[in-house]
């Protein structure tokens, strides 16, 4: 009776286990060696070089096909003993970056009337307008703005309050989240 009831206590607490236990994976090795028996100083595999493999093409920036402004650089001095250097060469070296983003305003002037025969409301549209509201919603993004903010949102999957925090920040275009 004894036997059948500690059979019974280590089922009810087998199915209260977690399934897998939540150990570091060194702690786990060990934790599975342990279980079958094995010594855990026996699985240590050789650990796999850090690297490229031997042989292997470099992944590099290449060299930039222009130039559009050269810095020379002096050495000048040493910064400990205050000499002039000497036997000097020049290497170079090569930054690219984003340049800084000036917006491009555009006002349209858009021309609002009426037909003189049936009295319906005309307004003009122009080709690069991205937008027909006037009054209080007459200042809108443009194509490009719009276009690089839905590829943003839909594509890379970033929020609304984000693309608008970088449009602010990086492009000095501020706009509302919504």
């Amino acid at each position: 009776m004894k036997d059948l009831q500690e059979k019974l206590d280590a089922q009810n607490r087998k199915t209260k286990r977690q399934a897998a236990p939540f150990l570091h994976s060194k702690k786990a090795k060990e934790f599975e060696s342990s279980d079958s028996g094995q010594d855990s100083g026996d699985s240590a595999a050789p650990k796999k070089k850090p690297g490229r493999k031997p042989g292997h093409h470099p992944d590099h920036r290449t060299r930039p096909d222009h130039v559009d402004r050269t810095i020379d650089v002096p050495a000048g001095m040493c910064p400990d003993c205050h000499v002039p250097i000497g036997q000097t060469q020049t290497f170079e070296q090569f930054q690219t970056d984003i340049p800084p983003v000036t917006p491009v305003v555009t006002q349209f002037n858009v021309e609002v009337g009426f037909c003189l025969c049936c009295g319906k409301r005309v307004q003009g549209t122009h080709p690069q307008q991205t937008s027909q509201a006037l009054g209080a919603a007459a200042n809108t993004l443009g194509p490009r703005a719009v276009g690089l903010a839905s590829d943003l949102k839909y594509r890379l999957g970033i929020p609304f309050r984000k693309i608008s925090d970088l449009f602010g920040e990086f492009f000095n275009l501020p706009f509302c989240a919504g």
